[in-house]
């Protein structure tokens, strides 16, 4: 039970850690949105947004630890009740809720609460549910401190929905009869008399047994209510506030007090939105059918019904779901064929100076087979060559089929123009089907200068070509990635550009011993940036870059490198793109000055 505690304090630095990297994230679309040039290191860099939400996960966490550890604060709510007969002005009662006896509220946890509670010398205590969170031979013995609760007329106890959760339900209800000297309340009522006017406390199962089949469990306010006389004061214990919602409307009987808990007012703040829409009330006191009281406005925005009504009714939401999810797949698949050019101009040291200004056509993840076609291959061969690019790089994952079936939708690739030619890598999916040394050929046999684990000269760049960082596991001998072979055969007065498919590639060349051969720009695709928003997270959670540029420190030699990483020129499976487009990139190369210095993170 001991080891829960930690276990609660880890799943909570958990949902902070997601809530602001969450967070992050929307800021940094945001500013690449609305700010496409900003390079300050508070507003731009990765790295610092992750490192901010990991400090304000934990700091916060402790936080919330340690306040929850401190002793109880009694607020004092005064509750103004219409005709109030004068035997029962300054009437007070204590209301316990959600104490959750269990794996992180212990024996003396209990008795604090109890010392304070009979402190207060109350007329009446009420308990409204969730009293317990586990079995009743595991625990049993911690809800004892509760029978030395004192109060004129009593403690009254209701079940919330957490009594039903561990074992019999019958067997705690016997134990806070038993031995914690606790009036139970199941569809009943007690009448208190106080001078000769009556005050009755009715009682109702939680709203939880509405879904359950248990023998005698059953929510049932008109039953107890019933047991009230008339003209007495009633107050009514039901541990879920939506219940109330539900009494208010069915019951005839008047009400003037109903005592709810169950919401925790959202307990911990990013769950604070969902308890919101969840529930009619959150918190604080609140009016209904002239019954006085007092709120504040978070507590009156709170009781706006009709956002529960729509969000959490379940025909709303299907019909909700059904709309969104048409017009969402109508706009993933209307877009999934726009193909956006998108323009850098990149800093290379050593740059050689007939490479200067020279423009590249980056293309990746074609995917032809399933959902691509051959119109589609032959509408991105036209869309590169209208832009008259020196050079076209394809950093793989071409196909998604055999060659006897895709030889003629991937043919228009023979037709790519450019002055200095087309060079490719392959990528994971190229292993995949049929004999990739064979599409390789085919490759060739159109021209296309395909790189594994060699390089080439381009314009006085040493242009260095890898395998996928899958390919050792394709069966193909000695065709694994070689990073330091390949880029250390390139000359050191020399710029260095490598194509990998894969960005995770980036980390494993950062961290090799290329003695002083840096690499001056890497070029990848394989995220699609997700390709469709529901995966996005998991994309970038699971893969260190996903998509655009990005400063990448190398660990031996003194300069950083530029990683570009495509959204992907077409799609994979289904034809559905967001929310990036596909992409082309126009990457114009440019000498960097001694003196400058580039951050893209």
């Amino acid at each position: 039970m001991d080891l829960l505690l930690p276990s609660y304090v880890s799943l909570s630095k958990y949902a902070h850690l997601v809530a602001f990297i969450f967070a992050a994230i929307c800021f940094e679309k945001c500013i690449l949105l609305f700010l496409p040039n900003c390079r300050h290191p508070v507003l731009a860099s990765q790295s610092f947004h992750t490192f901010a939400a990991l400090i304000l996960a934990l700091a916060l966490t402790f936080f919330g630890v340690a306040v929850a550890k401190r002793s109880p604060t009694v607020k004092v709510v005064d509750v103004f009740i219409d005709n109030l007969p004068p035997e029962l002005d300054g009437f007070s009662i204590v209301q316990l809720t959600d104490i959750h006896i269990g794996p992180t509220v212990g024996k003396q946890r209990i008795e604090k609460i109890v010392t304070l509670t009979n402190s207060l010398n109350p007329h009446a205590i009420t308990i409204v549910g969730d009293l317990v969170d586990g079995f009743t031979e595991h625990i049993g013995h911690q809800v004892l401190p509760l029978s030395r609760l004192k109060s004129r007329f009593g403690v009254f106890y209701v079940t919330g929905n957490h009594e039903y959760y561990h074992g019999d339900v019958n067997e705690w209800i016997d134990l806070f009869r038993k031995r914690a000297n606790l009036t139970v309340l199941r569809n009943e009522a007690r009448v208190l008399t106080s001078g000769h006017r009556s005050l009755c406390i009715a009682g109702v199962d939680d709203l939880y047994t509405e879904k359950l089949s248990i023998g005698g469990h059953k929510m049932d306010a008109v039953k107890a209510l019933n047991g009230c006389p008339d003209g007495a004061v009633n107050i009514l214990l039901v541990h879920q506030p939506n219940a109330a919602t539900r009494i208010i409307a069915r019951v005839k009987k008047h009400i003037d007090l109903i005592l709810s808990g169950h919401t925790h007012g959202g307990q911990m703040y990013i769950f604070w939105p969902f308890a919101y829409l969840r529930n009619d009330y959150l918190h604080g006191l609140y009016s209904e059918k002239g019954v006085d009281c007092f709120s504040n406005l978070l507590e009156k925005l709170a009781r706006i019904s009709f956002i529960r009504l729509l969000l959490w009714n379940r025909q709303f939401q299907a019909v909700f779901s059904l709309i969104v999810s048409v017009c969402i797949s109508l706009v993933c698949f209307m877009s999934a064929d726009y193909i956006y050019v998108r323009t850098a101009e990149l800093p290379i040291s050593n740059l050689s100076p007939k490479a200067e200004g020279l423009r590249i056509a980056v293309l990746s993840d074609l995917h032809a087979g399933g959902a691509v076609h051959r119109d589609q291959i032959a509408h991105v061969v036209d869309r590169t060559n209208d832009m008259n690019a020196d050079a076209v790089f394809i950093v793989g994952d071409m196909t998604d089929g055999t060659i006897e079936h895709l030889e003629s939708r991937i043919e228009p690739l023979r037709h790519l123009r450019s002055r200095l030619g087309t060079f490719m890598v392959t990528g994971n999916h190229d292993y995949y089907f049929d004999d990739a040394l064979a599409w390789i050929r085919l490759f060739k046999s159109y021209g296309i200068k395909v790189l594994t684990n060699s390089k080439a000269d381009l314009e006085g760049i040493c242009l260095v070509g890898l395998n996928d960082i899958s390919s050792g596991t394709s069966g193909i001998p000695s065709h694994e990635m070689n990073i330091s072979s390949v880029i250390l055969e390139c000359e050191a007065s020399k710029s260095v550009i490598v194509l990998s498919h894969n960005p995770a590639s980036a980390k494993h060349i950062s961290e090799s011993n290329l003695s002083y051969n840096g690499v001056d720009l890497i070029i990848s695709g394989h995220t699609h940036s997700g390709q469709f928003y529901v995966m996005l997270p998991f994309i970038y959670f699971v893969l260190p870059y996903v998509h655009g540029l990005y400063t990448v420190p190398m660990k031996f030699v003194s300069h950083n490198t530029i990683l570009l990483v495509t959204a992907g020129t077409l799609y994979q499976g289904p034809p559905m793109k967001m929310p990036f487009y596909s992409n082309i990139w126009q990457v114009t190369l440019m000498a960097k000055r001694t003196s400058e210095f580039v951050d893209l993170d």
